[in-house]
């Protein structure tokens, strides 16, 4: 832990952050009760209030003037991870660029290689770490896509021991697998998708309900299959990272698209989920709407961003690329598990959305494509008012974050390898980054630095 504050401390003065000072509690620690007050900022050029939301949310700021410029923000450090997961500063899984696994303990000396012994290695590989124990990982093998089957490997002991669990059954050459989850230590999902042209995506759902000794096929699109009418849509670009679907008990799930799709049979059908309408959608004469892929805290409280696009402006009807930015953003909460969801209006049009705990959401974006840097909002409620953590951060626009603890949060690039492929406007896409980086903050999101310790 020392090395991890000397390292903060070195870097702390190249970000710029809406610093609060510390409560007194633990050094370096400050909940987030209250990193929630209202934040000086200095005005920008950039800050101007966007012309293409249709209502604008509830956002506490304190406007601070100054003749002095703000300072430059250290250029964003690449990780030489391609994927990390972290469960506090000193436990966590991570891939390298080869597809080699490591994890992090608090009784370990460093990074610990755990890959598993017999498994045919690639650099592409889905993983799920539940916890710092337990973990699942299926190489795809190279090319990508290829034809399988996978074997899905899996540990219950921090990787010391491995176990092959059953195979994928192949489905249809050119299927690739995009994601696994599992929201128990029996009940999982594996999410494939067929990519056959003409903007048409086929989503393939693998089930198992033993931990991944069976696989059973629920979802299978193509008209030889018995489950083809199961009506999951595919995610043609991955806008939102690679979870497009997320469960919250072994019967219900949620995926985004053309509308919210639910399932509550464990992914054999899905349906699109009624919602109320926000109130203050712009007056256009052929709107698409687009709903991001929910995002959990735990199996009650989840959001989804709900996007209102001018049809004029999606790419390739009816798939998840667009030309330019949504015309107007809003969030939807759920206390219920998803039974029921609220909409608020998004703090900008464009931004990555989550929740830090229960009770306080947060929101990284952009008010105008072209600016520089992002915002960090946060909000209790969730929703109700937002209020800026960290004006300036160097975060391109697609990076997400997750806490795990009132102070303690990491940033990351879901899109590595791919960049923010929502948008084919380059003014956009270029400033979403398409290298791995991954970041971490003990203030509540004020201040960040790159994750240290480095590559083993």
């Amino acid at each position: 832990m020392n090395r991890i504050y000397a390292y903060l401390i070195m870097l702390g003065c190249l970000f710029l952050a809406a610093c609060i000072p510390e409560a007194t509690t633990e050094p370096g620690q400050t909940p987030l009760t209250e990193t929630l007050e209202p934040q000086g900022i200095t005005p920008t050029a950039s800050a101007a209030p966007t012309q293409t939301a249709a209502v604008t949310a509830n956002i506490t700021t304190t406007i601070t003037p100054t003749e002095t410029a703000a300072p430059t923000p250290a250029p964003l450090q690449f990780s030489p991870w391609a994927w990390i997961k972290m469960f506090d500063l000193e436990r966590g899984w991570a891939v390298d660029p080869g597809g080699a696994l490591f994890r992090l303990g608090a009784e370990l000396d460093g990074w610990q290689e755990v890959t598993p012994p017999e498994a045919q290695v690639s650099s592409q590989v889905v993983t799920w770490f539940m916890d710092p124990q337990r973990a699942w990982l299926v190489y795809l093998g190279e090319p990508i896509p290829s034809t399988g089957p996978w074997d899905v490997w899996r540990t219950a002991d921090g990787g010391q021991n491995w176990h092959k669990a059953g195979a994928l059954p192949s489905v249809q050459e050119g299927l690739a697998l995009v994601e696994i989850f599992f929201v128990d230590a029996d009940h999982g999902w594996v999410l494939g998708q067929i990519y056959p042209g003409m903007h048409q995506v086929f989503a393939v759902l693998y089930a198992t309900s033993d931990g991944g000794d069976s696989w059973q096929i629920v979802s299978n699109p193509l008209p030889s299959s018995n489950t083809a009418d199961t009506n999951l849509p595919g995610s043609y670009s991955l806008p939102f990272g690679n979870q497009p679907i997320v469960f919250v008990s072994p019967q219900t799930g949620f995926t985004g698209g053309d509308s919210l799709y639910k399932t509550e049979d464990g992914g054999f059908t899905w349906q699109p989920q009624p919602i109320t309408q926000p109130e203050g959608t712009p007056a256009l004469e052929q709107p698409f709407v687009y709903i991001s892929p929910p995002r959990f805290f735990d199996a009650s409280t989840g959001v989804f961003q709900y996007l209102v696009f001018d049809f004029m402006n999606v790419f390739c009807p009816p798939c998840d690329v667009f030309t330019a930015p949504p015309a107007a953003a809003f969030l939807y909460f759920t206390e219920d598990g998803g039974q029921t969801w609220s909409p608020r209006p998004a703090p900008a049009p464009l931004g990555m959305a989550g929740l830090v705990n229960a009770n306080t959401a947060w929101f990284l974006a952009r008010a105008e494509a072209s600016q520089a840097t992002t915002t960090l909002y946060l909000s209790e409620g969730p929703g109700e008012t937002w209020m800026v953590r960290a004006p300036d951060t160097i975060f391109p626009l697609g990076t997400r974050l997750y806490f795990t603890g009132e102070s303690t949060g990491f940033a990351y690039n879901p899109f590595a390898g791919r960049g923010f492929e929502m948008f084919v406007n380059e003014e956009i896409t270029n400033l979403a980054g398409i290298e791995s980086y991954f970041y971490f903050t003990e203030d509540g999101g004020g201040t960040w630095a790159p994750f240290p310790p480095a590559y083993p």
